[in-house]
């Protein structure tokens, strides 16, 4: 229910407060990211142990922001180690 009141005041936002609604909203989406990375996968369908869920805009500008805000130091650490980020 959380999430849907954050939801609501992005909607809610004026078009002066869109950078500030931006970064709410990428927040937003990193705290889904975050919720959904802890739940197993694997009965839903067929993942790798590398599966992770983040959020990415088009221009890639906040992925390393995204990545570090929505998964565990260790398990970042982890897919820097295997070369994947």
């Amino acid at each position: 229910m959380r999430l849907v009141r954050k939801e609501l005041a992005l909607l809610d936002a004026d078009a002066l407060d869109a950078a500030a609604g931006s970064e709410v909203g990428r927040r937003l989406l990193c705290a889904v990211a975050a919720r959904l990375n802890l739940r197993d996968w694997s009965d839903t369908l067929p993942v790798a142990d590398d599966f992770v869920v983040y959020p990415v805009d088009l221009e890639l500008v906040d992925l390393e922001r995204n990545l570090a805000d929505c998964l565990p130091p260790d398990r970042l650490a982890r897919l820097r180690e295997r070369g994947l980020l």
